[in-house]
């Protein structure tokens, strides 16, 4: 029978006074520190992937990962555990923040997704809570593993490209702050907000931050600039999207108008939302439409912006007035990517608003078909 005991550093220690080392080369198991093999003879550890030296509490090569390029401890590749062995241990050589980041992602969304709800009377019971809280979970997690994966590529030739995505964020951020500190804080907490509808909420927690990652991205950053330059007048929520509206700016000749990235919704609208906004949106098929873009995002994943954003954006820029309509509809109305739009919008609302979808709706074209033209 053996009995082992180790310092914070992985030295063996006397196991009657835990005050002196203890001696000796020989034991009947050579398995200790963190369940890693010792080699007592040389006074080193096998860390499976590199050699550790307790007296020092250095490994003999580096890291081949950064595991934390946020913290300065983090930077030393040689150091065990960012220099914290009371606190921290890593019996696997692997991301040591993966588990941390995972369970403080989960808590943080959980609570904003959940908070979210309250505040526009979603949670009635307890069921519900956990329900809300549970999708913020999913999309913590989630959250968690793929900040590992950009600190993994953070010691790859794509290091300029993430360290770029993060500044930008950090800009419109706080641009958005200077322009309307309460919207910008909205936009912000509409990157962790899920549906309603518990089952489309799930899906979203995954997507978002996963095949959604590069409009999530630039819808963000688009909303914040827009933010920033005094164009959004109000934010709020619905359907796990984010609009961002800009009252009494559309334009007047051709109306309210709508860009959609990912699950941010910006619009330009005439008038003025001077109702519950649920209620308002639901009798609005400017604002469903471009929900019908937010559920493309999630179908089409990574290549929503060049399968649907870029294309719809050429189209709108190249519609004209479509010659002896009745409503005087525009080519742009006709468009796949729109007409595609519509036929979501109508099947989301329909199902879970109970709205019946007009092709034409206060004069403008919704169609569900290019055949209705």
């Amino acid at each position: 029978m053996q009995s082992s005991h180790f310092d914070p550093w992985g030295n063996r220690m006397s196991a009657s006074d835990w005050t002196s080392g203890q001696s000796g080369t020989d034991f009947s198991f050579h398995r200790g520190f963190t369940g890693h093999e010792h080699y007592d003879r040389f006074g080193i550890i096998n860390m499976n992937a590199r050699l550790y030296d307790p007296v020092i509490g250095r490994f003999f090569s580096p890291d081949p990962q950064v595991q934390n390029p946020f913290s300065t401890q983090g930077l030393n590749r040689y150091s065990y555990c960012g220099n914290n062995p009371v606190m921290y241990s890593d019996p696997d050589g692997e991301f040591a923040l993966l588990l941390s980041l995972a369970m403080t992602y989960a808590t943080i969304v959980g609570g904003i997704n959940l908070g979210i709800h309250i505040s526009q009377g979603d949670v009635h019971n307890a069921g519900q809570a956990i329900g809300y809280m549970g999708q913020g979970v999913v999309a913590g997690v989630t959250l968690g593993f793929m900040q590992c994966a950009g600190l993994y590529a953070m010691t790859t030739p794509l290091a300029p490209l993430y360290a770029g995505a993060g500044t930008a964020n950090i800009i419109t951020t706080v641009a958005g702050m200077f322009g309307d500190t309460e919207n910008a804080w909205r936009i912000f907490c509409g990157n962790f907000y899920f549906d309603e509808n518990m089952a489309h909420g799930f899906s979203q927690a995954i997507t978002r931050f996963t095949t959604e990652m590069l409009q999530s991205w630039a819808g963000y950053n688009f909303t914040q600039i827009r933010n920033a330059s005094s164009h959004v007048d109000r934010v709020d929520y619905l359907g796990g999207a984010t609009f961002a509206t800009d009252e009494f700016n559309g334009n007047k000749d051709e109306g309210s108008w709508g860009i959609s990235i990912g699950h941010n919704v910006n619009i330009s609208l005439i008038g003025e939302i001077n109702t519950n906004f649920r209620d308002f949106v639901s009798n609005d098929q400017l604002y469903m439409h471009e929900y019908g873009h937010t559920i493309q995002s999630q179908l089409y994943g990574s290549s929503y912006l060049f399968a649907i954003g870029i294309p719809s954006l050429i189209s709108a820029a190249r519609s004209q007035e479509i010659p002896n309509d009745p409503i005087n509809a525009y080519t742009h109305d006709y468009f796949v990517t729109e007409y595609w739009a519509n036929r979501w919008a109508a099947w989301y609302f329909n199902t879970f608003y109970d709205y019946t979808w007009h092709e034409f709706w206060r004069g403008n074209a919704y169609p569900l078909n290019i055949l209705n033209k």
